[in-house]
């Protein structure tokens, strides 16, 4: 997968940022590879990074029907154009579809997710039991409370 949002230059400058800002929060030195730092301060490599968080977008995009950018991320309208300017930067649906593919992805199984047309104020409480709050927890038998005779 290329880099397609930001160009080369800019790329290299925020890598070497994040590089720089993990080195001042791990106190490594200057010489320390970044694959290293990575793995120190548990954070995924900027590619991988990217086609995760791309993806997750992907199929938040998916979910919602009235979502605008549904279409136009997904249509395959334009892929012939695309193949024909490499240079072009394509359509996020494009980019990620070996992504998708490879982890089974069919935009046919995605659960659709609506917003209610209830607000949330004029919706019915849940009952909540809180019987048991009345015990104290130091002097109560954890062995009486789960019997059944």
């Amino acid at each position: 997968m290329s880099i397609s949002l930001l160009n080369i230059d800019r790329f290299s400058q925020f890598f070497l940022r994040r590089t720089q800002a993990l080195r001042l929060c791990l106190g490594a030195f200057r010489t320390s590879p970044a694959t290293s730092l990575h793995v120190e301060a548990n954070e995924m490599p900027m590619e991988l990074r990217k086609r995760r968080l791309a993806s997750q977008y992907s199929l938040k995009i998916c979910s919602n029907l009235s979502n605008p950018a549904r279409n136009c991320a997904f249509d395959e309208r334009f892929t012939k154009l695309f193949d024909k300017r490499p240079n072009q930067i394509r359509p996020l649906g494009l980019r990620i579809k070996t992504d998708l593919s490879a982890i089974g992805f069919k935009q046919k199984d995605i659960l659709t997710s609506s917003i209610s047309t209830v607000p949330p104020w004029l919706l019915k409480p849940p009952s909540v039991d809180l019987s048991l709050s009345s015990f104290s927890k130091a002097e109560t038998i954890p062995d009486s409370m789960f019997t059944t005779t």
